[in-house]
């Protein structure tokens, strides 16, 4: 999915602090103080259960909980209630990732089950009924419908409350900015 908050293109990803490249936008500067804070702490007291490193990861995640829920929320809200469409979606709960390398740093939504297009083009794959088995290449017991009201169920979302996770975020990393300085 993507979206100007910093979708990565592949299944049900957002990121929430962004990824580093060439430009030097808030979010391109979060991920790099994420990256940077990460490293020190990692340098300091290595990466361990128990260590500062891993507390700060552990906090991070905290701080972007919010987020899955409310896109289950949105699903169950948003969603066609007729087929059980929003009682399916709903029932997923999309996983916090963090991520500390120079390029990938940063906090991302996902939700590994999802197509990309339900919450971009409003595209719902599913079974066909009286048709059982997996979907195959060119099979015919899978078809994708448009269904405009799941359009943006998950980015807008995110979009939407990004701000505010971002603030928790950075208020987590500052907090543990203090403690490696005050030397752990």
């Amino acid at each position: 999915m993507t979206s100007p908050i910093g979708g990565s293109g592949r299944r049900g990803v957002q990121s929430v602090t962004g990824r580093i490249s060439g430009s030097s936008t808030s979010s391109d500067q979060g991920a790099r103080a994420f990256y940077e804070l990460s490293k020190r702490l990692k340098e300091v007291g290595g990466t361990g259960k128990g260590s500062l490193r891993n507390e700060m990861q552990k906090a991070v995640k905290q701080a972007a909980k919010p987020l899955p829920k409310a896109v289950k929320a949105a699903a169950a809200r948003d969603l066609p209630q007729r087929g059980g469409l929003a009682k399916h979606v709903a029932k997923r709960t999309p996983s916090v990732v963090t991520r500390t390398g120079i390029q990938t740093a940063g906090v991302r939504i996902q939700d590994k089950k999802s197509d990309p297009r339900m919450s971009t083009q409003g595209r719902v794959p599913h079974p066909v009924f009286g048709r059982r088995g997996k979907p195959k290449n060119g099979g015919k017991n899978f078809v994708v419908q448009d269904v405009p009201e799941a359009r943006g169920y998950f980015d807008e979302t995110i979009r939407d409350r990004a701000p505010q996770v971002a603030d928790d975020i950075t208020d987590v990393l500052a907090d543990y900015a203090g403690r490696l300085l005050k030397g752990l």
